[in-house]
């Protein structure tokens, strides 16, 4: 089955659609076109130039995107008061970011790749999104455009071919439509967490695969290298969770082990576990087997005083049966001393 792939904004957030690329070449998904908004478009196009977009956003740093930013003082006042400055004017210059993408991109390959390439942005002059394909932008234009794409609205409108361009995530961040109305079947969504608005397409006919970075563990303008590789596992894991090989709400349980486990205790006690090994502080972006969170559930949670108190109250019950809606914590307290007697 052939995919077409949609690329959502998120600046720094992009990483873990360079995770979500990167499982789906290892699943051998075959993608027939891209199209991206602002950092989608960017990462879109990194992936058609063949390039292991993996190791440049673990080792791209904040001071490569906005000069003079360190985390050492990104705070500091003369630093703060050049920006407001930049921004007064216009915005943040964007010469440092087509320098990353002229450095990465090749237009080259994106036209000559067999897979369709699209981009959403928004013409200041006419007050509206504009949807391109490869055909619609002139030969040596691909860098200049792209980097309109990813004008973030922080940083000075991209002006190409006499033409004032900014990014288009503001009014359309996933731009899964052009691909709906280029004729694609199955499209796989790919939203990165980013400010800007997110439509609900449903084409007639067509199957939209949803992959979301649901709870996003960095800034769209922290671009850090360790934090920009748990993005790219947590968008492995989450594709592998899309596509079957993962289940569960929270953690990223083994298929086949996941199936053992729904077998023997049901869907409800298994959420219980997950909720509780969620407030134990087991770790969750990784893949394992229910039988290892379980072990490591037993091992964390004794060291929870909120777990260990409702469990000692629970276990104080005279009586089974206990009536009423009961909270996370005790449904988790609970899954905790059933796995302590049964598993």
């Amino acid at each position: 089955m052939k995919y077409a792939l949609a690329l959502g904004g998120g600046g720094a957030r992009g990483a873990f659609e360079a995770g979500v690329w990167k499982k789906l070449c290892e699943m051998d998904k075959e993608i027939e076109a891209i199209a991206g908004t602002s950092v989608g478009a960017i990462n879109g196009a990194v992936f058609l130039s063949g390039i292991c977009d993996e190791e440049i956003w673990k080792n791209i740093r904040a001071e490569d995107i906005l000069p003079g930013i360190k985390e050492e003082n990104i705070l500091s006042p003369a630093l703060l008061k050049e920006y407001a400055g930049q921004l007064i004017n216009g915005g943040i210059d964007m010469g440092p970011i087509k320098k990353i993408i002229s450095r990465f991109v090749s237009e080259k390959n994106i036209r000559s790749s067999n897979t369709e390439f699209g981009i959403c942005l928004y013409s200041v002059k006419e007050k509206r999104i504009k949807q391109l394909f490869k055909k619609d932008i002139p030969g040596g234009g691909m860098i200049d455009h792209i980097t309109a794409a990813a004008s973030f609205p922080v940083f000075k409108n991209h002006v190409v071919y006499n033409e004032e361009l900014t990014d288009g995530g503001i009014f359309n961040n996933l731009p899964a439509d052009m691909l709906i109305r280029r004729g694609y079947k199955n499209i796989i969504s790919v939203s990165a967490g980013g400010p800007g608005y997110e439509k609900s397409y449903f084409g007639r006919g067509v199957n939209i695969i949803r992959i979301k970075y649901k709870k996003p563990i960095q800034g769209v303008l922290e671009f850090n290298g360790d934090a920009a590789a748990r993005s790219i596992e947590i968008g492995k894991l989450e594709c592998g969770r899309v596509f079957g090989e993962y289940c569960g709400e929270i953690f990223f349980i083994d298929s086949e082990s996941y199936l053992r486990a729904l077998q023997r205790y049901g869907k409800d006690l298994i959420q219980e576990t997950e909720k509780a090994a969620e407030i134990a502080g087991v770790e969750k972006y990784r893949e394992c087997l229910f039988s290892e969170l379980v072990d490591e559930l037993m091992n964390k949670y004794v060291q929870n005083e909120r777990l260990c108190k409702e469990v000692r109250r629970i276990e104080r019950y005279s009586d089974q049966l206990i009536n009423g809606k009961k909270s996370d914590i005790f449904r988790a307290a609970n899954a905790i001393l059933y796995m302590k007697s049964h598993f």
